[in-house]
């Protein structure tokens, strides 16, 4: 067995390794989903292959994924000309997803938050904090606002 690697520690995308045939498929693979995960965008978060995807396109893999995707849960699916690509991203990985920005956690992948407006109250400067702390809460729960 050699120590050379055969993958990215990453995102396991493939290396060329000395003497092998058709080094293109490897480098083509590569190619295919680095083009995925580059400025990554989804079109949503799925259980199910859409029925017409279109190259380019790529969907987050709900849990409990059926079809193609089944025990792909959490993967990002992309369809190419070659078919289905399956990227596992690590911990911290963003990707916007329908035009909102998500966020892969140790537990799977989370949106974002809604923060719920303050109302009523006899003394706003109390409602404006209690508002700020959710925002802060919510900031640090994305990653944006260290803990």
């Amino acid at each position: 067995m050699s120590d050379v690697a055969e993958a990215s520690s990453r995102f396991a995308l493939p290396f060329l390794v000395v003497a092998q045939a058709g080094k293109e498929q490897t480098h083509n693979e590569a190619v295919a989903l680095i083009d995925m995960l580059l400025q990554p965008q989804a079109l949503a978060v799925r259980g199910a292959p859409p029925p017409n995807p279109r190259g380019g396109e790529s969907w987050i893999v709900a849990p409990g994924a059926t079809g193609a995707w089944s025990g792909r849960d959490g993967a990002i699916a992309g369809w190419t000309d070659g078919g289905w690509r399956f990227a596992e991203v690590p911990v911290g990985f963003e990707m916007t997803v329908g035009g909102l920005n998500f966020i892969r956690k140790t537990e799977g992948w989370a949106g974002p938050g809604q923060v719920v407006p303050p109302e009523g109250g006899a003394i706003v400067d109390a409602e404006a904090r209690a508002a700020i702390l959710q925002l802060i809460e919510l900031f640090r729960d994305r990653g944006v606002v260290a803990p």
